[in-house]
């Protein structure tokens, strides 16, 4: 049977963001934490996993049709870190 790997990469950015220390740069002093860890995990997936199909969905960054029906959709979320952006 083959398999298909959905993965909400919005949801993982920020769980290796957080995951992996703000002191992992690279050789220019940027901040790789987010990168190296959401490509640790994605790689962990396919590993374990073995998919023969993988998607990645990201949010958009423009409002969508849930904050036109609920106002208060993601409205007492912190600001995001600068980083992230």
């Amino acid at each position: 049977m083959e398999r298909l790997v959905l993965i909400d990469g919005h949801a993982l950015v920020f769980r290796a963001y957080y995951a992996f220390p703000a002191s992992l740069t690279n050789k220019e002093g940027k901040q790789i934490n987010a990168v190296y860890g959401f490509s640790s995990m994605l790689l962990a997936v396919i590993k374990e996993l073995h998919p023969e199909f993988m998607a990645v969905a990201f949010d958009l960054d423009k409002p969508t049709f849930r904050h036109i029906e609920y106002v208060g959709y993601k409205a007492q979320r912190p600001e995001v870190d600068v980083e992230l952006t």
